[in-house]
């Protein structure tokens, strides 16, 4: 904030203009992009601006890290859970979030889809099948499993003691 008129007044004028810049553009921005605001562009101020082009690169990504989220949770969101995300669209951090939220949903159809095949089973009258031990299911999938097989012997039970009684 300096009044001179002289070279030193310009060059404090130049630093007090990208001082302002960097206050109200770069960092505002930086603050917007941490309380989770998609951004919509970013101010670059000349060709020889290397701050702006960063800036921009970072919430270009982030904002497509965000659509393909949303992507991926829309169509689970719809039952189709085959959809994956593309993570040669990402590098680094972001590209393992991708393959991560791909990995949950591999994760998640494994067990789903045998379950699904041991229904039909089920429903055919089949009951001695049993969910598939080359599947290692984890956590709440293991109650999942347990109440597959847990359908087939009991109705299985039931259906041989019926057939005893009418003997």
């Amino acid at each position: 904030n300096m009044s001179r008129r002289d070279e030193i007044g310009e060059m404090a004028e130049s630093m007090d203009e990208f001082a302002e810049n960097l206050q109200t553009n770069v960092i505002g921005t930086i603050h917007k992009i941490a309380k989770g605001e998609k951004i919509k562009n970013v101010m670059i101020m000349d060709e020889h601006d290397e701050i702006g082009p960063a800036l921009r690169d970072t919430v270009n990504t982030i904002s497509h890290l965000i659509d393909e989220t949303n992507n991926l949770v829309f169509a689970a969101q719809e039952g189709n859970l085959s959809i994956r995300g593309d993570e040669s669209l990402f590098q680094g951090g972001y590209q393992d979030i991708i393959a991560g939220f791909n990995k949950t949903l591999e994760n998640i159809l494994i067990p789903l889809h045998e379950a699904m095949k041991l229904a039909k089973k089920y429903a055919t009258g089949d009951f001695s099948s049993r969910f598939s031990s080359s599947i290692v299911v984890k956590g709440d999938f293991i109650p999942f499993k347990d109440a597959m097989d847990t359908i087939g012997i009991e109705t299985g039970k039931a259906i041989s003691a019926v057939n005893k009684e009418i003997e």
